[in-house]
């Protein structure tokens, strides 16, 4: 036995007790006092959320400190919500959903300005949608008229010729019979034309103000407009002339190219987009 070493003595049952480390007592932890009535609970958020911005990036200060902007999210808010420099005006909070009367209005609205037309803040615009797709002598399309107060009118009517053939129609195949046109697809304005058949009119013009406007020719005289047809005309540059809104047949339309209305829905159009003296601007579709 080796003399000169004292062992410790323990009565304890464990006998890995010494080799163990004595646990550190419990510490109390400091916890910062619950808000009272004069705290701010936005503020105080705000003013956190800036310090960990700090602590968690450090190049936060940094990017102040280069840019010279305030990064505080606190002053970020007030300079949107509004303040003494006045912020910006974001509107209600719960803003009022539409009404039904104001979807189908901007639905409308977005259809023209989806295809190149734009909405008359000081007049009506007329969308014009073509389901027919050829010489038909009865109606088969709409019309649907934007008023200046955010009203929708609509109307059955044709946007395309009532007939074929007509010797009035220009002759671009040279075959010796005039060949019928309708309106192309497209943005155009319409001016107060007077009367026509007993009824005010209105005169269809490009947007630059020519008389002269892009159309489709149907020059083998079959009443359809054919997709070689349709190209020839775009090869050509054909136009048509002298498009008029004008009141047509009481069954069909009665033209050759021109946009017409049912006598009995006339003047109700009529009064839609401003009355006789109006003009107003015009967007025609196919099928929409």
């Amino acid at each position: 036995m080796v003399t000169g070493v004292t062992y410790p003595t323990s009565t304890s049952t464990d006998p890995l007790r010494l080799f163990r480390p004595e646990p550190e007592p419990e510490r109390e932890v400091e916890r910062e006092p619950l808000a009272t009535e004069a705290s701010n609970p936005i503020e105080d958020t705000f003013q956190l959320g800036g310090a960990a911005l700090s602590t968690v990036f450090p190049q936060f200060q940094a990017v102040q400190q280069a840019t010279g902007l305030d990064l505080n999210p606190l002053n970020i808010a007030a300079r949107f919500v509004g303040g003494e420099e006045g912020g910006r005006d974001l509107g209600a909070l719960n803003p009022e959903p539409q009404t039904k009367a104001e979807r189908r209005y901007d639905h409308y609205a977005n259809i023209i300005r989806e295809n190149g037309g734009e909405i008359n803040k000081d007049g009506a615009t007329v969308l014009g949608i073509r389901n027919v797709d050829g010489a038909s002598t009865e109606y088969g399309d709409r019309f649907v008229v934007l008023t200046p107060d955010k009203k929708v009118k609509t109307f059955t009517g044709g946007t395309h010729p009532g007939q074929s053939s007509s010797s009035d129609a220009p002759d671009v195949s040279g075959d010796g019979a005039g060949d019928v046109g309708i309106l192309r697809p497209g943005s155009y304005l319409a001016n107060a034309n007077g009367d026509h058949s007993g009824a005010p009119s209105y005169h269809v013009v490009s947007m630059e103000g020519s008389d002269a406007v892009p159309g489709f020719r149907d020059v083998d005289h079959d009443g359809n407009y054919s997709s070689a047809e349709r190209r020839a005309s775009r090869e050509r540059g054909d136009t048509v002339s002298e498009i008029l809104f004008h009141v047509g047949g009481s069954t069909g339309p009665s033209s050759i190219g021109c946009q017409n209305l049912p006598p009995e829905t006339m003047s109700a159009f009529i009064d839609a987009v401003g009355g006789p003296t109006a003009n107003f601007n015009y967007t025609l579709v196919d099928r929409a």
